[in-house]
């Protein structure tokens, strides 16, 4: 009897390891898809707090770096079945879920870094020398798709980001290999535009300055500029503070800034101690280094995805964009004009071949022509038409041009102004 057994044994454990056996891990259906763990782990969430559990997440950052991690979860982290803390548990989190199988057991463990060549979407990768572990989602030639965790060094999730195999092969500790590939379609590459304003201008202007106390410290805050004044309070480490542009004063060796802390105004050393973040502006928009900018400097862009249809661009009139004595007359790829000419509905991949590229749009500028009614910089009927059109409340579109006398206004007095132009006049008016 023990001998049958045996012999059966043997022929269970062989069959496991015939083709037969590895072709049915392949047809093997996922137990959750891609789609479901990004609804069930957000993207920007954090895999924390739930005393060592793995089943939930929170939005609030965790703060765990202090030595006192442990697989209970004692220090506020997630673990993978009391195993594996943070990146790596939830690596095999994802991939427990997706396949209904124990990845950190079961799967094949290469150590060789040519595993990297047959990687697939559902692998786990452990790189930086033993230091991080991704959950592969896709792999497009050098271009790795992956979700992981602890990325910020505050348990947060993250979904399809990219790394190059070149990466991951200089650091490279191990591949655990899924048992099929798992199915799922990273999002489509962008594009992002940047506007440059192209000789335009904001009517913005400087408010203020915004600093921050570097002196452990702190630093006094007193009634005048000057060390021999009487202190009215104090500001810690690392406060932020603003001073209003044109209140500051030069007295001691130092220059003095008025601000305002806990209620209290007062005056305190700007020249040093302290660090200058930023500026505060009069409106939302601005001009810095040529690209038009958030008020905190934060250039405007305008994310396309990459294969479809520009459908709109921010326009100079939404930020208070202007050039006295021109008008605007597109976005175009080169700064001289000679580029690329913005048009609405214009694939990206027809202003920039390269997915994942930063295209900056530059503002062009044409001068007003008095009477040139359609902007196409030329005086004919055909302008002459379309301001007496206009006149005649028809639905038409005119440029500044319209305005011949420049009053401000557009009127007969510029239609008979055009008329005698086109007749041949010496002189208008």
């Amino acid at each position: 009897m023990k001998k049958r057994l045996t012999i059966l044994l043997c022929l269970v454990l062989l069959l496991a390891m015939t083709p037969f056996g590895l072709l049915s891990a392949e047809t093997k259906a996922q137990t959750m898809t891609v789609e479901q763990l990004k609804a069930k782990y957000p993207h920007g969430a954090y895999w924390n707090h739930t005393k060592g559990g793995s089943e939930d997440h929170t939005w609030n950052p965790c703060t765990h770096h202090t030595g006192n991690c442990t697989y209970s979860g004692s220090c506020g982290c997630n673990t993978y079945r009391g195993k594996s803390l943070q990146c790596m548990g939830f690596a095999y989190q994802l991939a427990s879920l997706a396949y209904g199988c124990e990845p950190s057991s079961e799967w094949v463990t290469d150590r060789n870094a040519s595993a990297l060549d047959t990687l697939k979407a559902g692998d786990i990768v452990r790189y930086r020398w033993n230091g991080h572990s991704i959950f592969v989602l896709a792999v497009e030639g050098d271009t790795v798709t992956y979700a992981d965790c602890n990325w910020d060094g505050h348990c947060g999730i993250r979904w399809d980001a990219t790394v190059s195999k070149a990466t991951l092969k200089a650091s490279f500790t191990y591949v655990k290999s899924a048992p099929f590939t798992l199915s799922y379609t990273p999002p489509v590459a962008a594009l992002t535009l940047r506007y440059h304003a192209g000789d335009g201008v904001i009517d913005n202007a400087v408010t203020g300055y915004t600093y921050r106390v570097l002196s452990t410290n702190g630093i006094n805050m007193r009634e005048d500029a000057g060390t021999s004044h009487k202190k009215v309070t104090a500001l810690p480490h690392n406060t932020a503070f603003t001073v209003t542009a044109g209140d500051t004063k030069e007295a001691d060796g130092y220059t003095w800034g008025k601000t305002t802390y806990n209620g209290k105004t007062g005056w305190v050393v700007i020249s040093d101690f302290v660090e200058k973040t930023g500026e505060t502006w009069s409106g939302e928009w601005r001009v810095q280094d040529g690209l038009i900018c958030r008020a905190d400097g934060t250039p405007l862009t305008h994310g396309l995805p990459y294969g479809t249809p520009i459908e709109m661009v921010t326009r100079p009139d939404e930020v208070g964009l202007y050039r006295e004595g021109y008008r605007f007359a597109g976005w175009c790829t080169a700064a001289d004009g000679n580029g690329t000419v913005f048009v609405a509905g214009m694939c990206p991949e027809e202003l920039c071949p390269e997915q994942n590229e930063s295209l900056t749009l530059y503002a062009l500028w044409v001068p007003v022509i008095p009477g040139d009614v359609n902007g196409d910089q030329k005086l004919n009927n055909r302008d002459l038409g379309l301001l007496q059109q206009w006149l005649a409340d028809w639905d038409v579109t005119i440029t500044e041009g319209a305005d011949w006398n420049g009053d401000g206004t557009v009127n007969n007095r510029d239609l008979a102004m055009l008329q005698q132009y086109l007749s041949g006049w010496d002189e208008v008016g």
